[in-house]
């Protein structure tokens, strides 16, 4: 059984979690809620998050959180990052995203920023459909 609130992971822990495929089963305009949690840095497909916003329904919410490629590269840039833990970063994610890019994606799909912001190098975001 597939709820109407869920949360996109890499690893199922908990009864709400689903991943890549099972979300993709899933009908479209189906979900009250996602929360796509560290899942877009990992993911081979560069269209996921438009995959994603599809299975949401109208007055419905996206959550996204993960590592935001912009602080990252500022804090390694001024020296407040290791070369180490920069290079373990990069090594663990097939891309970087940001919390700019996702707040631009959003407001040209029409989609109201419910709350946007940072905790040291993690974005958080979420986005009602309109």
């Amino acid at each position: 059984m597939i709820h109407s609130s869920v949360n996109l992971v890499n690893q199922k822990k908990n009864p709400n979690d689903l991943v890549e495929p099972e979300l993709m089963q899933a009908p479209d305009f189906f979900f009250d809620r996602i929360h796509v949690v560290d899942v877009l840095e990992h993911s081979e497909d560069k269209e996921l998050i438009n995959k994603v916003c599809n299975k949401v329904k109208q007055g419905g919410s996206l959550v996204l959180s993960g590592i935001d490629g912009i602080p990252i590269s500022r804090q390694f840039s001024q020296g407040e990052l290791p070369l180490e833990n920069f290079n373990n970063i990069l090594t663990s994610l097939k891309r970087f995203n940001s919390l700019v890019e996702f707040k631009s994606f959003f407001i040209k799909n029409n989609w109201q920023i419910k709350m946007a912001g940072y905790d040291n190098l993690r974005y958080y975001l979420e986005a009602i459909k309109q």
